[in-house]
């Protein structure tokens, strides 16, 4: 009897905290609760401002004169497959105007097969092992990342999302 009393007074008392919390977490809601605060990115690309390094371009692969649109993915990188359907558009339209699209694949060339076959008749294909010269002469620590470069070799634009590269017809030399 005693055991039964002592385990009803237990779940009491649970009962009892369990409601305190629930409603200390209904009074901090309806206060506003400080949302953690949002770390941006690390830095990623070369600075906008900037002459772009040089690319290197593999042997038998030739730089063209006028603005580059780089793309740097990684084979391991899921965001790298999923920017496709929005780069791929944008890479066309650029390739159209007389700019150079180059990817850079970082990573093994049997895994990066598949990112090439997308790009491919869009864009100049460079496979590069980890941990990459290119990606770490552009100062690419994160995937994907574009880099636009005008005409006279300056860095305009970079970012992690094909869908904020800058408009082509606001580009000169584009």
């Amino acid at each position: 009897m005693a055991a039964t009393q002592a385990l009803a007074g237990y779940a009491a008392v649970t009962a009892t905290a369990a409601l305190g919390l629930v409603l200390l977490m209904i009074r901090r809601l309806r206060h506003g609760v400080a949302a953690p605060a949002h770390r941006p990115l690390p830095g990623s690309g070369p600075e906008i401002g900037r002459p772009a390094p040089a690319l290197d371009l593999p042997p038998g692969v030739e730089a063209a004169g006028g603005p580059r649109l780089l793309a740097f993915y990684s084979v391991s990188c899921a965001g790298c497959r999923q920017s496709l359907p929005r780069f791929l558009p944008y890479a066309r339209e650029f390739a159209g105007t007389g700019g150079q699209v180059v990817a850079v694949i970082v990573g093994d060339e049997r895994g990066g097969a598949g990112l090439a076959s997308f790009l491919h008749g869009i864009a100049t294909v460079v496979h590069e092992p980890e941990p990459g010269v290119r990606a770490g002469r552009y100062g690419v620590r994160l995937f994907p990342q574009y880099v636009l470069v005008d005409a006279a070799g300056q860095v305009i634009a970079t970012t992690h999302s094909a869908a904020e590269l800058p408009h082509l017809a606001g580009l000169s030399g584009a």
